[in-house]
């Protein structure tokens, strides 16, 4: 199982913090902790669970969804990289 955090702040990994009013978007950013973990279940799924300030999300897809979204996850990597080489 792969566990993966936001960003490192002062020993524990938290979001980064932005307070914009009722909003939330892909560029919102707000000071909450979580975990995410990434894994196979039992059951022949791919499991995103995360955690974070008393919430538990499973979220389960098929393998070759999984696979979409990791597509999804590297083109957004690669646009990203393309915003900081600016």
């Amino acid at each position: 199982m792969v566990q993966i955090h936001t960003e490192r702040r002062g020993g524990r990994r938290r979001a980064p913090d932005q307070r914009l009013a009722g909003h939330m978007g892909i560029n919102t950013e707000r000071d909450i902790e979580a975990n995410l973990q990434i894994g196979p279940t039992d059951r022949g799924m791919v499991r995103l669970f995360i955690e974070g300030q008393g919430i538990e999300i499973p979220m389960d897809f098929d393998p070759e969804e999984a696979e979409e979204i990791a597509e999804e996850i590297l083109a957004a990597a690669r646009a990203a990289r393309a915003v900081t080489r600016r």
